[in-house]
């Protein structure tokens, strides 16, 4: 179930009321069941799924229309995530936690930077670039809990450097974007998440710890894009 303000401002779209189109979310459906166990047998990632829905215009479906999203309603992003877990549910996961990060990004009350917020939806109508955070770490668990996170980010001229280690994070071999959650070095911590893409990558190291999970060690970043407190 979704936080009581992000369902109003998913509701609150600027877009019709209508449902999403049945016949393409049960052909999607079907497709996506073929190769279910498959993908959950030796663990890897759905990226057929994802290039399907792509092509269908569901990737950025419930990002901001004004940057060429889908604009779309928490009624019709539960249309889709209904379709998708049926044929395949980890898809689904992944989905959603996508559809969720985006649409953070795009709202009103958003304190990410317009230019970089419209750098990552746009990659995601054009590309089909997926988004997650990371937050889960060995010592503190979830952050639900309290507590500062281990992962520390350092000034690194106008940009932050960030180092550290994440349990997981939800399809991490998939992802174009990643959210990392971390403190600052200063003497009164700040808590945020600093954006990086996949040019980052070779930054991070992620292993797969059994076919059906993986963990993931950020051993040095470079600098983030931004960091949104």
């Amino acid at each position: 179930m979704l936080p009581k303000h992000l369902s109003s401002q998913l509701s609150s779209a600027d877009v019709p009321q209508e449902g999403v189109d049945a016949a393409l979310l049960e052909r999607l459906s079907r497709q996506f069941a073929t190769s279910a166990s498959e993908h959950d047998a030796v663990g890897s990632f759905p990226r057929d799924n994802f290039d399907a829905l792509q092509a269908s215009g569901l990737v950025a479906f419930v990002a901001p229309k004004a940057y060429g999203g889908g604009g779309a309603t928490l009624a019709q992003a539960r249309e889709v995530i209904a379709a998708v877990a049926k044929g395949e549910p980890a898809t689904a996961l992944i989905l959603v936690m996508t559809y969720l990060q985006r649409h953070s990004l795009g709202h009103a009350g958003s304190r990410w930077p317009q230019r970089l917020r419209e750098r990552v939806v746009r990659d995601a109508v054009g590309h089909g670039a997926l988004i997650n955070a990371l937050r889960v770490e060995p010592a503190l668990g979830s952050p639900a809990r309290g507590g500062l996170p281990g992962t520390v980010a350092r000034r690194d001229g106008d940009q932050w450097s960030i180092s550290g280690h994440k349990i997981y994070t939800t399809g991490i071999d998939g992802l174009s974007w990643l959210a990392v959650w971390a403190r600052t070095d200063e003497p009164a911590p700040r808590t945020g998440f600093f954006l990086f893409d996949d040019d980052s990558s070779p930054t991070f190291r992620w292993t797969a710890l059994k076919p059906d999970t993986a963990g993931l060690s950020i051993t040095y970043a470079r600098p983030s894009y931004a960091g949104a407190f």
